[in-house]
């Protein structure tokens, strides 16, 4: 399990699932501009080694919890 948390100003929780698409961000209301495809790539890297990537987020900041199983990755070849 890796844990990476911050202080900022969090995610509302009917944002929580956009942040995971494609070109998801939450930009327009931040002063951090990005393309919306860091969590996207790294939902995507957790689901092909067979895990997950959540987030835990509050009004005082958001944590995401990246979960990766012992043992060999399910074959998987496709982005979704």
């Amino acid at each position: 399990m890796i844990r990476v948390a911050d202080s900022g100003p969090g995610i509302r929780e009917n944002q929580r699932q956009r942040i995971f698409e494609k070109f998801g961000s939450l930009a327009s209301e931040s002063a951090v501009a990005g393309y919306g495809l860091g969590l996207w790539i790294a939902s995507q890297l957790a689901r092909l080694h067979g895990g997950s990537i959540i987030v835990d987020a509050t009004a005082t900041g958001a944590a995401f919890v990246v979960t990766l199983p012992l043992g060999t990755p399910p074959i998987s070849r496709s982005f979704s």
